[in-house]
């Protein structure tokens, strides 16, 4: 048998794109798989082979919608999604985020309980002292982080805690200090609707936020 030749040739598939909807352009485009093969595969013993495989592809293309009938192109009108259940990034995750905290309990809870309003907490340090209400100031330490555990804000990065009104927060912040006394350490899982919303906060935290935060309570005022 003599030495199979093989010559290659290049298609643009646009100048095949058939009409959207004519279904029978199908056969055209996916048949084009079929006269290739014939002519590259028709001195070998597998060209039956080919042929089975073309003429089933046209007998499928045939029978489906003649709608976007171009299988070049991917949806121009339902974009790519991600998967969006991914658990977020806590602390016991990612044990880089409690770096120059103080220490957690032994049986700190690997749960979240939740409030009424959506707030997520778990206490990491029990306290006995003061518990401060919406109109105390506190000063505290923490770090903060989105969902995939980017840091974007940190007391212990800076080298001093903060001072601040209860009042003057976000709400996440104004309930979730309240649940522990001065001396504990508490992790806020904070829903948007109890962040910064719809606004975001900068370049920093995007809008419609889920935002972290573990903060310890050193001082009630």
């Amino acid at each position: 048998m003599p030495p199979l030749e093989i010559r290659l040739t290049t298609f643009r598939y646009r100048q095949y794109d058939p009409p959207r909807t004519w279904p029978g352009g199908r056969l055209l485009l996916l048949s084009m798989p079929l006269l290739v093969g014939i002519k590259i595969m028709r001195e070998t013993r597998i060209a039956l082979g080919v042929i089975a495989v073309g003429l089933l592809s046209s007998v499928v293309a045939c029978s489906l919608p003649g709608k976007n009938v171009n299988p070049f192109k991917y949806s121009e009108t339902k974009p790519l999604t991600f998967d969006r259940d991914v658990p977020p990034i806590t602390s016991f995750d990612k044990r880089a985020l409690l770096r120059d905290a103080g220490p957690i309990d032994n049986d700190a809870p690997v749960e979240f309980s939740e409030t009424n309003s959506g707030l997520r907490y778990r206490v990491l340090r029990r306290s006995d002292g003061i518990k401060p209400n919406a109109g105390h100031t506190v000063t505290v330490n923490y770090r903060g982080w989105l969902d995939d555990g980017t840091e974007f804000d940190s007391s212990y990065k800076r080298g001093e805690p903060i001072s601040f009104p209860l009042n003057g927060v976000i709400a996440g912040w104004t309930e979730g200090m309240q649940l522990i006394g001065t001396g504990g350490m508490v992790e806020l899982w904070i829903p948007s609707t109890l962040g910064y919303g719809a606004r975001g906060s900068g370049v920093a935290v995007p809008p419609h936020a889920t935002l972290h935060f573990i903060v310890e309570l050193l001082d009630v005022k």
